[in-house]
């Protein structure tokens, strides 16, 4: 804004103006003096708009290239995130990086974003008014040591509780290394993570809430950054026919029967099966990928067992401590994707 737009814009606007003239002793002549605000405000409007143009005809005029080069050199936001540059290392950060900070609260999403696993994951629920917020359980008990059932609970009262307590004092931590954290919402996820280009985000819906979180999804443009994963055949069911372009993550236990898992995942559409890593077998992992699945196992902590995955042809792996993964990866060289999510 130019000096001079500065000095004309009016510092009330039209409709304070006119409240003004109402409860004061001029609304007697209220039709007049409004007559004459709109006249005032017509003429100030034009003035901005002459002494905006003149400027910028003045700066055609001379040639102005810096702003131009600036320009060229700096890509425009919507530029930059239609085409997300993501990575694909196999590793997906449990509830965020959540052996390291509480999980499900934004300081552990943060940081699986800035260690460098390709996805961070999260567990969805739906609050008595209708919101969407990221936790596990169905109630605060468990990460915030206070029982508040989170659908028959409204949001200002969730985030009322402290779910960093009980990592808190697991670790036995002060509020200084561990600060007090919110159950977030869905949306503040997504605003946090559609800032950058390398991480993505799956989401694990704990109850049918799929479609609302889509609607959220596609209002707030981030469809390329997202994913579903559950063990939930419909709901995963529905996120294919609501939006076909988002990738599936079918989770399966240890003892589901693998060729009926292979045929339902194709079948509708799905990207990847992930076992419970207590079932996984060469077998398996063979059959998934001969249907061009791509394989994960869940939850995998221990570097042994990560190892010993990496070798039978795991793709993906679901791990609270993804610094652990990324170390691993890089000491030995894997490249566990064969395939992305994303077609790239």
């Amino acid at each position: 804004m130019t000096e001079v737009t500065k000095m004309i814009r009016p510092k009330v606007t039209f409709r304070k103006a006119v409240s003004l003239i109402d409860s004061s002793p001029l609304k007697p002549f209220h039709g007049t003096i409004e007559r004459s605000a709109r006249l005032i405000t017509q003429l100030l409007c034009l003035l901005i708009l002459w002494e905006t143009s003149a400027i910028e005809l003045q700066s055609i005029a001379s040639g102005d290239e810096t702003t131009t080069q600036q320009n060229a050199t700096q890509p425009s936001q919507a530029s930059l995130l239609s085409k997300p540059q993501f990575i694909h290392n196999g590793v997906t950060a449990h509830r965020g990086n959540s052996g390291e900070f509480p999980e499900n609260t934004l300081p552990a999403f943060e940081s699986g974003i800035a260690v460098g696993a390709d996805w961070i994951e999260l567990d969805l629920f739906k609050t008595a008014d209708g919101k969407l917020v990221v936790i596990h359980d169905t109630s605060t008990k468990r990460t915030g040591l206070i029982d508040l059932p989170i659908t028959g609970t409204s949001l200002l009262k969730l985030q009322t509780v402290d779910v960093a307590s009980e990592f808190r004092q697991r670790r036995a931590l002060s509020l200084k290394a561990c600060p007090p954290a919110q159950v977030p919402l869905l949306e503040d996820v997504l605003g946090m993570v559609i800032q950058q280009n390398r991480t993505r985000v799956s989401i694990q819906p704990k109850m049918d809430c799929v479609g609302e979180a889509i609607e959220l999804i596609s209002e707030m443009n981030a469809i390329a950054w997202v994913g579903f994963n559950d063990g939930n055949l419909m709901l995963m069911k529905k996120v294919k026919q609501l939006s076909p372009s988002i990738p599936v993550f079918w989770d399966r236990g240890a003892s589901t029967k693998i060729a009926e898992d292979v045929k339902q995942a194709t079948s509708h559409g799905f990207d990847a099966l992930v076992f419970n890593a207590s079932g996984i077998t060469k077998q398996k992992i063979e059959l998934a990928k001969a249907a061009n699945l791509q394989v994960g196992a869940w939850t995998v902590n221990d570097p042994k067992e990560m190892k010993q995955l990496l070798d039978m042809g795991v793709e993906r792996i679901y791990t609270d401590f993804p610094s652990r993964l990324l170390e691993i990866l890089k000491q030995d060289d894997h490249s566990p994707l064969s395939k992305s999510t994303d077609g790239s």
